[in-house]
């Protein structure tokens, strides 16, 4: 009759003790191995290693082995069978009964089966799987001054949990001044396990083009009313738009200027007083220009963002001061006329 394997007898012998093996006829009832004292056996359970009871037939086994209860080498995990109340995956924490039926590793020895023994376990479901976060894209342009919403560029954001993951931030964001700076997106589930991304935002000047209103103040030039910051709030819509900046014109070509703005004031018209051309004005000054020069004219007083806008709206002024071919600017500015000449 085949033989089971159930434990280890102590006998004391002059003060020394003496273990032997323990046999019992098959058709005898399995000795519970469980000893109600000891403590009960915590174990992590990761769902991506496989089947979790798999797993923790393996995990019970070898920490019977680690405790010098049995030996690995003489035990086919695989082969053992595992028997376990009330297991339920879903429940992530839980403390249950584990009983296992050992099967010998050793081909032909007789005992196919080996002893079982059950262990009381407190079993935790993890997962190594990292939440899920994608961004709708790995870059934003932006403008000065613009309304940023970091929770709007996430597309997709998921987990295997039950609770959604939390969404950190960390940023060296600055929408005030132009520049490339970054948000970091970092999502870290109830277990710990993490996924970041990172956002690279561009933030611009504020693009000064035609047919919109533009705005100096985001431009960070002082509306003074002086042909300085005219000056620069021109070259900044070049800029803006891949244009090379002008240069100003010299005292000669700024005199010419100051002389076209007080005729206009008076006679709004690209001809002089007397009929002749406004080319005549930079004549008279002996300005030297290699290309043919252009003039704009706005009479709508003295707010450099309001003359500004009335020339961008309008496509034959804005053509010409955005014309790549002109480098020179002469700016005159007389009794809320507004006057450019550019060669």
């Amino acid at each position: 009759m085949k033989q089971i394997y159930t434990g280890l007898l102590a006998v004391l012998l002059g003060g020394g003790m003496l273990l032997r093996p323990v046999w019992a006829e098959a058709s005898e009832p399995i000795p519970d191995m469980t000893d109600p004292t000891a403590d009960t056996l915590f174990i992590e359970l990761d769902l991506t290693e496989g089947d979790p009871l798999e797993v923790l037939k393996q995990k019970v086994i070898e920490n019977r082995a680690a405790e010098g209860l049995l030996d690995l080498e003489t035990v086919s995990i695989p082969e053992s069978q595992i028997t376990v109340d009330h297991f339920d995956p879903a429940n992530k924490l839980r403390e249950v009964n584990v009983c296992i039926d050992l099967a010998s590793a050793e081909e032909g020895n007789e005992l196919e089966i080996g002893y079982s023994f059950t262990e009381k376990v407190m079993f935790e479901l993890k997962t190594s799987t990292a939440p899920q976060l994608l961004l709708t894209s790995d870059r934003l342009t932006l403008t000065v001054n613009d309304e940023f919403d970091p929770m709007s560029c996430i597309a997709w954001l998921a987990d295997d949990k039950t609770a959604m993951p939390v969404v950190t931030l960390d940023s060296n964001l600055d929408l005030e001044h132009p520049g490339v700076y970054h948000v970091d997106y970092s999502v870290r589930d109830s277990e710990g396990n993490k996924t970041s991304a990172r956002l690279l935002v561009e933030v611009r000047k504020k693009s000064l083009t035609g047919f919109q209103t533009v705005s100096l103040e985001d431009a960070h030039i002082a509306d003074d009313g002086s042909i300085e910051a005219m000056f620069a709030a021109i070259n900044a819509i070049r800029q803006a738009n891949g244009i090379a900046p002008f240069a100003m014109a010299d005292m000669a070509g700024l005199s010419a200027a100051a002389v076209r703005a007080q005729e206009a004031s008076y006679y709004l018209s690209h001809s002089r007083p007397d009929g002749s051309s406004y080319i005549t004005a930079l004549d008279e000054a002996g300005v030297a220009y290699c290309h043919y020069p252009h003039e704009v004219l706005v009479a709508y007083g003295n707010s450099v963002e309001t003359n500004l806008n009335w020339w961008m709206n309008s496509p034959g002024h804005s053509a010409k001061l955005m014309n790549p071919g002109m480098d020179i600017i002469a700016i005159g500015h007389y009794g809320g006329v507004w006057v450019g000449m550019i060669y």
